[in-house]
């Protein structure tokens, strides 16, 4: 018989092929897990999301968030994202941890659980450590940090609650070797292993460059790219403020925006107050299955995020061969060699980041260069296969 293993994430699908609950890295991981473990995953409940379902062989369970479903913590950015920005959520989050508190214990007893992968410390590893101490349990924990929820989390209160997690679980993996000098800043003293989220290199492959997108998006110039959450920490604000400068040498050119999240009203209002609405299309949330065409089609993709665990869709963008402009921090200088397979621009620069983009425009051939060692440097660090057996190895020790 297979190890019972249960996945706990805030972030994932509402249903099958869901554009917008998120997730798709864990719904991608766990799928890699099948061949070893018997995978159940507990997430977040939303509104006309099952209580229980099976997806792709995933036992997925879902918990209330709220008494009121359509009360929402976990929705377009994610939780920390949503109590910065709403502080009237803050009395939402005791009834949720309780929720997940309980459905972890139902799950682990019921279907006698043996370990837990815990996606982000803060809350999921938390509830399991707690419910480990509490109930005596004899299950093994291991805690994924992906960025915000260790970047993120800080102060007096903030940082006790980290150290609790890190002196209770088995293991520890962080999506990035900046993240990890984090984490031993902190004053870790046991073994971080560095596993990457990773991508499928033939999905998100130039291939899938697709020239009747440009016309349905009524695209007669050039194409920039943005897919992430419209939140503070993405940056999203200094892209918007970046355009107007850009369009005043490439008058013809749009930027696409794909991604939901707090700030897209206002960053909406602020491409208006630009006077550049012609120039910015917000799409919302897409299916990942759509995402190759738009990546491989785009000229340049932009990110100008002002902190990130890992950079996923830069490596998308990159793996589809289009050339990366992204902010100029640790984990992103992991990925991208400046000049050569992308650009780093200074925090929180609009104009700096606007120059950058029409320079490479500028430099077409410069771009298709860069570009293309893009793929290749891709396909041997982060190709699933690769991601998917670290992850696999690790678990089975533990």
């Amino acid at each position: 018989m297979k190890p019972k293993l249960l996945v706990l994430t805030s972030s994932f699908m509402r249903w099958k092929d869901d554009a917008v609950g998120g997730g798709n890295f864990v719904y991608e991981l766990s799928k890699r897990l099948l061949s070893s473990f018997d995978v159940f995953v507990l997430a977040p409940r939303s509104k006309n999301s099952k209580k229980e379902e099976v997806i792709d062989d995933l036992k997925v369970r879902r918990f209330k968030q709220f008494p009121l479903i359509n009360i929402e913590l976990t929705k377009m950015g994610g939780i920390l994202s949503n109590l910065k920005k709403n502080k009237i959520l803050y009395f939402i989050l005791p009834f949720f941890l309780l929720q997940q508190f309980i459905s972890i214990a139902r799950l682990v007893k019921s279907e006698k659980i043996e370990i837990i992968h815990a996606h982000w410390i803060i809350p999921q590893a938390f509830i399991a450590v707690l419910y480990r101490k509490i109930s005596g349990a004899k299950i093994k924990i291991l805690a994924t940090i992906h960025g915000s929820d260790f970047l993120g989390l800080s102060g007096k209160f903030g940082n006790k609650l980290k150290k609790y997690v890190f002196d209770n679980i088995d293991e520890l993996t962080v999506v990035s070797a900046s993240l990890k000098d984090a984490v031993v800043e902190f004053g870790y003293k046991k073994e971080i292993y560095v596993y990457s989220m990773g991508i499928d290199t033939t999905m998100f492959s130039p291939d899938k460059k697709n020239p009747n997108l440009k016309a349905r998006f009524s695209i007669n110039g050039e194409y920039l790219l943005y897919v992430g959450a419209c939140t503070e920490n993405k940056g999203i604000r200094y892209l918007v403020e970046a355009i107007p400068k850009i369009v005043a040498e490439y008058p013809d050119l749009k930027l696409l925006i794909i991604g939901d999240g707090v700030l897209k009203t206002e960053m909406i209002s602020l491409v208006e107050q630009q006077n550049v609405q012609d120039n910015v299309l917000f799409l919302g949330a897409i299916l990942n299955n759509e995402l190759p065409e738009f990546y491989a089609t785009a000229d340049i993709f932009v990110m100008p995020s002002l902190y990130d665990g890992f950079g996923l869709v830069n490596i998308e963008a990159m793996s589809c061969g289009t050339l990366p402009i992204v902010s100029d921090i640790p984990v992103f200088r992991e990925i991208i060699e400046d000049g050569k397979t992308g650009v780093l621009v200074e925090l929180k620069n609009s104009e700096k980041l606007a120059s950058a983009v029409v320079r490479y425009l500028r430099n077409p051939e410069e771009n298709i260069k860069m570009a293309s060692r893009c793929r290749q440097d891709i396909i041997g660090k982060f190709d699933w296969v690769i991601v998917g057996n670290n992850y696999r190895e690790l678990l089975l020790k533990v």
